[in-house]
């Protein structure tokens, strides 16, 4: 089986940015394939590796069980289907994706992108196509071997899925005229129209390549697995754990490091603090500041954790009965929202207040901004009088009872608590209705809730995969189904505006336009906490949830 070193796996920035013309199919393409020479921290011949707040000088040990908590079961076992950490964390490394972002970079801006089962990849003059030359040697975890049809079926699948899957990214890929395979290592990817982010978001950790033949089959991948990814699913037993196993035949050599990954099912938050204080986990995504805290002063320079701005945003999506319909309802319900206590009850003060982009990044509004949006004024009893105002001119009387979908899981009820306490504000009296994971998943993609507090996370901050999601009328993660052909066709123009400038200047217009539509009520962005003991290496933390959970890279150190 043939190989590849990872230290041929990256993109050289130079080249990306100036455009190198080759030749591939009779067509004139702009290089955009990784040639670089760098060989990544943690790779097999290498010594150093990421740790968090610098590089560290150590000895790559291969082998041991890297393990960590899940606060909950996945709803399945789809990747395309779903868009929770449950199940992510569980599956992403079982799978590849034609693309990637670099797992020891932290940001992830376009030059950070590169190749997985595609070892090189270039780019049309007109940005209308995209050709991949795809790694040989590469199988299933059920030894078939991976070729071309399966990055076109699988890619289909995602933007036309069959009628028992709801595809969260579906519309990120609707750019996408067809796929063509023109021999079994090559993928030639034709779009209806330019569009700069299509790398990004074929980049996204959600985007796993399934078997083609497994697709036909009607293969259950809601309850089974088969990737070409570092490691094979052996074990799933619901409520207790997941046990993954180093793939003895993938094909980046010498990679995984891990013998294996158990990650448990524990949805009390004081047991996965307990789990990690005493080393039967040794990394987490899922503590409070306050739990962070309290560990650093146990275990002192035994951890390591980084704090950033995250991609996760608490909102509140709005049902398909009266009077959730009304807008006046939608904005008063929004006044209501007293967005600095949210982030102090909810996010212990660590949190943002934003829009509909990651606040903080390069396609956010400025708080100025937001707070002139209707429904988004600064929470006051000014607020407070126009919310009960609009309710009352809506005929919602005094004491309106409505249940709020919820998520079973403490960050989750805390929310619902939250919004409970804020409509009592206002004369709406709401109830939680606490849900396990899938049917509450269930529930919210069936539309059959009064008022759905969710936390929304976006794989990437860019408008193509957050807009696509989550605004446009027909996106996948609207659940309230609230949309508008004006923001819609300000999407389309920006999706395909190659000046950064003039793009960034229709974003805004985009969410301003967006916003007062009330799809979704945004009400604190909060903030991203990774932990790990400092034994963990080759692990760097991403801004993302998504994108940098496979651990191919990551080892132990037994010292």
């Amino acid at each position: 089986m043939a190989r590849v070193n990872v230290s041929q796996r990256r993109i050289s920035r130079r080249r990306l940015a100036s455009g190198a013309l080759v030749a591939s199919g009779g067509l004139m393409l702009a290089a955009c394939g990784s040639d670089a020479k760098n060989t990544p921290a943690g790779s097999a011949n290498g010594t150093t590796s990421a740790a968090g707040t610098g590089a560290v000088t150590k000895q790559l040990v291969k082998g041991g069980t890297f393990k960590f908590s899940i606060g909950g079961d996945p709803p399945n076992l789809d990747m395309h289907a779903n868009s929770t950490y449950l199940v992510n964390n569980i599956l992403a490394p079982v799978y590849n994706q034609l693309v990637r972002f670099d797992p020891l970079v932290a940001e992830e801006p376009p030059e950070a992108i590169i190749s997985d089962l595609a070892k090189s990849w270039a780019q049309s003059p007109d940005g209308l196509t995209y050709s991949f030359k795809l790694h040989e040697g590469v199988s299933f975890h059920d030894g078939k071997p991976f070729s071309a049809a399966d990055v076109k079926a699988s890619l289909e699948r995602i933007g036309n899925p069959p009628k028992s899957v709801v595809s969260p990214r579906q519309e990120s890929l609707a750019v996408i005229d067809r796929i063509e395979t023109p021999d079994a290592l090559t993928v030639v990817i034709r779009l209806k129209r330019p569009t700069p982010s299509l790398l990004l978001i074929l980049a996204q950790g959600w985007m796993s390549i399934y078997s083609a033949q497994d697709i036909a089959a009607g293969f259950d991948f809601k309850l089974k697995t088969n990737g070409t990814g570092p490691f094979i699913l052996k074990d799933y037993i619901r409520g207790n754990r997941a046990e993954l196993l180093a793939n003895p035949t993938y094909f980046v050599r010498g990679q995984p490091y891990l013998d294996g990954i158990t990650i448990f099912v524990q949805p009390d938050q004081g047991a996965i603090v307990s789990a990690f204080q005493s080393g039967q986990t040794v990394y987490s995504t899922r503590f409070s500041e306050s739990d962070v805290q309290g560990l650093e002063a146990i275990l002192g320079k035994k951890m390591v954790t980084e704090r950033r701005n995250s991609l996760s945003a608490h909102t509140i999506n709005f049902g398909h009965q009266a009077p959730w319909r009304d807008p006046r309802v939608q904005r008063a319900v929004s006044l209501a929202m007293n967005r600095q206590e949210a982030i102090d009850l909810l996010y212990e003060g660590k949190g943002t207040i934003g829009g509909y982009m990651p606040p903080g990044g390069g396609w956010s509004l400025t708080n100025e901004e937001i707070q002139q949006m209707p429904g988004y004024a600064p929470f006051s009893d000014k607020t407070l009088a126009e919310a009960k105002q609009l309710l009352q001119a809506a005929g919602v009387r005094q004491g309106h009872q409505s249940t709020l979908l919820t998520r079973r899981g403490k960050s989750f009820e805390d929310l619902s608590i939250f919004i409970k306490d804020q409509l009592a504000k206002v004369g709406i009296d709401a109830r939680a209705q606490v849900l396990e994971d899938a049917a509450a998943y269930d529930a919210l993609n069936n539309r059959n809730y009064d008022l759905g507090p969710w936390t929304q996370t976006a794989a990437l901050d860019d408008p193509d995969a957050v807009f696509a999601e989550s605004y446009l009328s027909n996106s996948p993660r609207n659940y309230s189904g609230i949309g508008s052909p004006e923001v819609d066709a300000l999407f389309e123009k920006q999706s395909q505006t190659l000046s950064l400038p003039e793009r960034k200047k229709l974003v805004k217009e985009l969410q301003q336009k967006a916003m007062p539509l009330y799809s979704k009520i945004a009400v604190a962005w909060n903030s991203r906490r990774t932990s790990w003991w400092t034994s963990v290496q080759g692990y760097v933390s991403h801004g993302a949830a998504y994108n940098n959970n496979r651990h191919a890279e990551t080892w132990l150190d037994k010292g």
